[in-house]
C-alpha cells in the first residue's frame, strides 16, 4: 500500500510519462508532414525524423552524468521547459532547413531524456518490492501516450491545421509535462523537508 505522498507523486509521474510520450511520438509521426507542408522536399523532411532520433541519442547519453550531478527531477524540469520553448520557437519563426533540424534535434534530446528519466524516478520512488509494478505502470502510461500522440496529430491534420498550429498543439502536452514535473519536484522537496523535521524532533 502506497503512502499518501507516494500516491500523489505516482499520479504526477504517470501523467508526466503520458504527456512526454504523447509529445515525442506525435512529433515522430508528423514531423515529415509538417516539413513537407512548409515546402521542404520529401528527402529533407525525412531528415527531421533522423534529427529527432539523433538528438534523442545525445539526450540519453547526457542524462546520466547530468542527473548524477544535479538530480534527475531537476534535469527533467529543465528539459521539459526547454521542450516547450523550442516547440514554440519553431512554430513562431521561419527557419532554414539546417536551423530547423538543429531545433528538432534539441527537442528530441529533451523528450528522450524525459522518456528515460521517468523510469529513473520510478525506480527511486518505490521500495524494492514495489519497484517493478511502479516502473511498469509508469511505462504503460507512456505507451498510452505513444498511441494518443500520433492519433491526435492525424486528427488535427485531417481537420486542416497549418504546420505552425500543429507545432503549437504539440506544445500543449509538453507544457503539461513541464508543469507536472514542477509539481513533482516540489512534492519531493516538501517530503525531504518533512523528513528532516521529523529527524530533528526525534
Amino acid at each position: 500500500m502506497l503512502k499518501k505522498p507516494q500516491r500523489l507523486q505516482t499520479m504526477l509521474l504517470w501523467s508526466f510519462s503520458l504527456f512526454t510520450f504523447t509529445t515525442f511520438y506525435a512529433l515522430c509521426f508528423w514531423v515529415p508532414t509538417v516539413l513537407t507542408t512548409l515546402g521542404f522536399t520529401v528527402a529533407n523532411a525525412a531528415l527531421g525524423v533522423a534529427a529527432l532520433g539523433g538528438g534523442g541519442v545525445i539526450g540519453a547519453l547526457l542524462l546520466i552524468p547530468l542527473a548524477a550531478r544535479f538530480g534527475i527531477r531537476q534535469i527533467l524540469m529543465v528539459t521539459s521547459m526547454a521542450t516547450v520553448a523550442l516547440v514554440g520557437m519553431t512554430a513562431l519563426r521561419a527557419f532554414s532547413l539546417s536551423e530547423l533540424l538543429i531545433a528538432i534535434g534539441a527537442i528530441g534530446a529533451c523528450l528522450v531524456a524525459g522518456t528515460l528519466g521517468q523510469v529513473a524516478i520510478a525506480v527511486r520512488m518505490y521500495e524494492v518490492q514495489a519497484q517493478t509494478t511502479g516502473v511498469g505502470y509508469s511505462a504503460a502510461w507512456g505507451r498510452i501516450g505513444s498511441i494518443v500522440g500520433p492519433a491526435a496529430g492525424g486528427l488535427l491534420i485531417s481537420a486542416g491545421f497549418e504546420p505552425q498550429q500543429l507545432l503549437f498543439s504539440a506544445g500543449v502536452p509538453a507544457s503539461l509535462a513541464a508543469l507536472i514535473m514542477a509539481l513533482l519536484l516540489l512534492t519531493a522537496r516538501k517530503q525531504v523537508v518533512q523528513a528532516d523535521a521529523l529527524g530533528q524532533v526525534d
